[in-house]
């Protein structure tokens, strides 16, 4: 059973305890207090210490007296109305099978709470209780409704999504507005030109602007104050540029800013630089990751990576290259980066000083390095994911080679980055981590690549496989999808693999690259129940 007091960013107030103080007077005309005879503490109302206790008028779940049972995660809305004789109501608690659900404060007489109801391991009968309190905590007597959950096991598939433009076609990112109502993929798929940016809303309204052809692809994806910001590319002047692209509700481009995220190397201006990560944190500020090529300098031929700050009008407000700072050895490649509700900031990637090794990072709001860390299982290891829990830990994931091959792996960090435990899922063949989403209750769940080919520093042929966990790492569920041709993640698109996106309900959203043999490589999307 899930408590509304441990939902992030609810309005309701929890109360901190769920027992009642029963009014005292017993009523029974035999002349002790509290007997209707007008003497002192009789409970008459006429202003002595203890008063009369409320009363629930009436009390309904979604409206009815006898609840249908819910069936799908959802909302349910607890509304009871109440009245208190003395006039001094200042509170309803919902409980359900006992446990609090939250406590609404005021004079009423409505006191209504949102229930956030997700998962088939709430699938059971609830009594649901309501309780109303007056100034001294006198209690109402409680009115009671039964509730059954009957929902579908986690990891089913709720939609689908797919596109074949023809050739290659890709989607590398996916978001979602809170209520799930507005759902939008973005990718690239072949043109003329070769590559362009595709944006698409499966959910919701039809979008404008779906392809935009001097961008190469779209990288990442945010929910924005109703609408969404794509993070993209623009090609022009002979250049290849970052672009963030603030889309209006009707999905087209109301604004659009570019950045050269790329560092000069000796003086000479780089000319390639692509976002490959996206995230927006409570201000509205938009942090963006991607990589370059130096064309000269000590990092000349490899790839490098960047980190930018814009403020919510679009404006650059700070840029950072990990190989400008001394204190960071060697050339970090960023895959993904991740915004806390605080706004802490991290990023997760890999670097190769003596061996490849998954780096993680967190910076503060003016973009200084705080900490790093640096993973050491295993002969190498890669960092493809990267996900905020509760106080500021982190999920981190991707993949760690033990005897040759590359293994699925996902570890729980503390604020301090020490280690709170580890998932190593056993599978046949290589396999990364390629994305972490957690959901409103502290669960976290993986997308995973399996079972692959490899080919050259690429895996290809892969098993998908989306896995949920609870907060301590006990494996709640899997899901497999074994029949399709799966990608990712590729050596020279950091970060462009599978990822994941989850709404206040609890539905996961999940992409993937699929490989078709006729036509190359497809769009593939799903939604699942929790």
């Amino acid at each position: 059973m899930i408590s509304l007091c441990e939902v992030p960013g609810h309005e309701h107030k929890c109360a901190a305890e769920d027992e009642s103080t029963e009014s005292s007077g017993d009523g029974d005309g035999d002349g002790d207090p509290g007997d209707g005879d007008g003497d002192p503490g009789d409970g008459d109302g006429d202003g002595d210490d203890n008063g009369l206790p409320p009363v629930i008028d009436a009390f309904t779940i979604n409206g009815s007296g006898t609840p249908a049972p819910i069936e799908v995660a959802g909302a349910a809305k607890l509304l009871a109305l109440a009245s208190d004789p003395d006039g001094d109501l200042v509170r309803v608690e919902f409980q359900a099978t006992g446990q609090l659900l939250g406590s609404v404060s005021g004079a009423g007489p409505d006191f209504e709470l949102e229930w956030l109801i997700s998962g088939a391991e709430n699938n059971d009968s609830h009594t649901v209780t309501a309780v109303a309190y007056d100034a001294k905590d006198n209690a109402s007597a409680p009115i009671m409704l039964e509730l059954g959950v009957a929902m579908p096991d986690g990891g089913g598939e709720v939609d689908q999504w797919i596109y074949d433009g023809g050739l290659l076609d890709a989607v590398y990112d996916v978001a979602v507005s809170p209520d799930g109502d507005q759902v939008l993929l973005v990718g690239q798929t072949s043109t003329m030109n070769g590559s362009g940016q595709r944006v698409d809303r499966v959910v919701g309204p039809l979008w404008a602007d779906k392809v935009k052809t001097d961008s190469v692809a779209a990288a990442g994806v945010v929910w924005s104050q109703g609408t969404f910001v794509v993070a993209g590319s623009l090609f022009a002047n002979m250049a290849l540029d970052t672009a963030l692209y603030d889309f209006d509700a009707g999905g087209t481009i109301a604004q659009q800013w570019v950045f050269d995220g790329s560092r000069p190397e000796l003086g000479n201006p780089e000319i390639i630089d692509t976002p490959n990560g996206l995230e927006r944190d409570s201000t509205g500020r938009l942090y963006v990751i991607g990589t370059y090529s130096p064309l000269s300098g000590p990092q000349m031929g490899i790839t490098a990576s960047f980190l930018l700050a814009v403020t919510p009008n679009g404006d650059q407000e700070w840029l950072r290259w990990p190989t400008q700072d001394p204190n960071i050895e060697g050339s970090p490649v960023l895959t993904e980066l991740a915004v806390s509700s605080t706004d802490a900031l991290a990023t997760v990637g890999t670097r190769d000083v003596g061996g490849p090794r998954m780096w993680v990072s967190r910076w503060n709001s003016d973009g200084q390095l705080t900490s790093e860390h640096e993973v050491g299982d295993g002969t190498a290891s890669e960092g493809h994911a990267i996900a905020f829990a509760e106080d500021d830990s982190l999920y981190i994931g991707g993949g760690v080679v033990a005897n040759g091959e590359v293994k699925s792996w996902m570890r729980k960090l503390d604020a301090q980055d020490n280690e709170l435990w580890t998932a190593q899922p056993m599978h046949v063949g290589r396999g990364v981590t390629a994305g972490i989403a957690v959901d409103p209750w502290g669960e976290v769940v993986t997308v995973s690549t399996q079972a692959c080919s490899q080919d050259g520093d690429s895996l290809t042929d892969c098993e998908l496989v989306v896995r949920k966990y609870d907060a301590k790492g006990t494996l709640m569920w899997f899901e497999i999808w074994d029949t399709e041709n799966f990608v990712g993640p590729v050596a020279n698109l950091p970060g462009f693999d599978a990822s994941l996106a989850i709404d206040r309900f609890g539905y996961i959203y999940v992409t993937a690259v699929v490989y078709n043999g006729n036509t190359g490589t497809d769009w593939w999307a799903r939604k699942l129940h929790p």
